[in-house]
């Protein structure tokens, strides 16, 4: 966060998608089209997102990506997101 005091929902978020139980990848190709895949790990999400954006991303529409928590409450993954190992 380039020195910066983060806010607390960027920590609470960080805690959620920390604490995922199940990734999922969501694209929406138009309104009634909506492409939805549940992943194990965040690295099999973002691999899924790379590929979905690939194959249908000519709209200028990206994939996205969220974490599902233990009480299935889905918390947005930002691509700047970093795992801590």
């Amino acid at each position: 966060m380039s020195g910066r005091t983060p806010h607390p929902a960027d920590l609470r978020d960080a805690r959620r998608i920390a604490a995922a139980v199940r990734f999922a990848v969501h694209f929406r190709k138009s309104p009634g089209d909506v492409i939805r895949i549940e992943c194990a790990t965040l690295g099999e999400a973002r691999a899924e997102a790379v590929r979905l954006d690939r194959a249908h991303g000519s709209s200028g529409r990206r994939a996205g990506v969220y974490a599902i928590g233990p009480d299935a409450v889905a918390t947005f993954v930002p691509a700047t997101y970093r795992q801590e190992d």
